[in-house]
């Protein structure tokens, strides 16, 4: 079973989705969250062991949206989507960079939602087709490496990981090697193709169809 958190300020946002998700067999919601509240002694998260949050951004209530992605940060084993308000290249990066891990554009299909679920909950990472487009086109948001940049075995091993979503110490589980190791080969994967972030590597692949994005949207191994 799928435990789902929905955060928005919005209370007709939080129910609408959870209509869209209420019967299926997979997938539960276990919890609220309303940006309008942004005073805590606790970490109202941290209960959760893993599930996976549905966060409208930008939610434009931005104390309460600042101090909600930073609890969600700081909960490792919760892995957000965002659904995002506009899909310009900002909006999209800036998800990327506060750690989504699904990315849905405000018209999205009701059948997408609970895919996306799935696919993230799974470790991947879920772009709708309209907000992959915009990516895969946006070239001038990453600097192109030069044609003569070669990757080591290694570096390409951890490279398709990272861009399809591993985090560091599943990457290091997987490969058998340290997480400092992973760490290292990722800092020097960003020198060596340009980027500054993990937002900018994970474009890159898309651009380059080191990853593929189907249909469905979804970034699969």
């Amino acid at each position: 079973m799928i435990n789902v958190i929905l955060a928005s300020s919005l209370l007709i946002m939080r129910e609408g989705l959870k209509h869209i998700l209420q019967g299926l067999p997979d997938i539960q919601v276990v919890g609220e969250s309303d940006f309008a509240k942004v005073e805590y002694t606790t970490n109202p998260y941290a209960e959760y062991s893993d599930a996976v949050a549905i966060v409208t951004y930008p939610d434009g209530n931005d104390e309460g949206e600042n101090t909600h992605l930073s609890l969600f940060r700081d909960c490792p084993l919760i892995k957000v989507i965002v659904i995002a308000q506009h899909d310009s290249v900002p909006q999209i990066l800036s998800a990327l960079r506060i750690g989504a891990r699904g990315l849905l554009s405000a018209g999205f299909g009701t059948q997408m939602l609970p895919a996306a679920i799935r696919s993230v909950a799974q470790g991947h990472i879920f772009l709708n087709d309209e907000i992959a487009a915009v990516l895969a086109k946006s070239s001038k948001e990453i600097k192109i490496p030069r044609s003569d940049v070669k990757l080591t075995g290694r570096e390409a091993q951890i490279f398709e990981r990272i861009a399809k979503g591993g985090r560091v110490c599943s990457i290091a589980a997987e490969l058998n090697i340290s997480k400092k190791t992973v760490s290292t080969h990722k800092t020097r994967l960003m020198e060596k193709l340009g980027t500054e972030n993990i937002s900018e590597l994970i474009q890159y692949a898309i651009k380059e169809n080191i990853v593929e994005v189907p249909i469905s949207g979804t970034m699969t191994p």
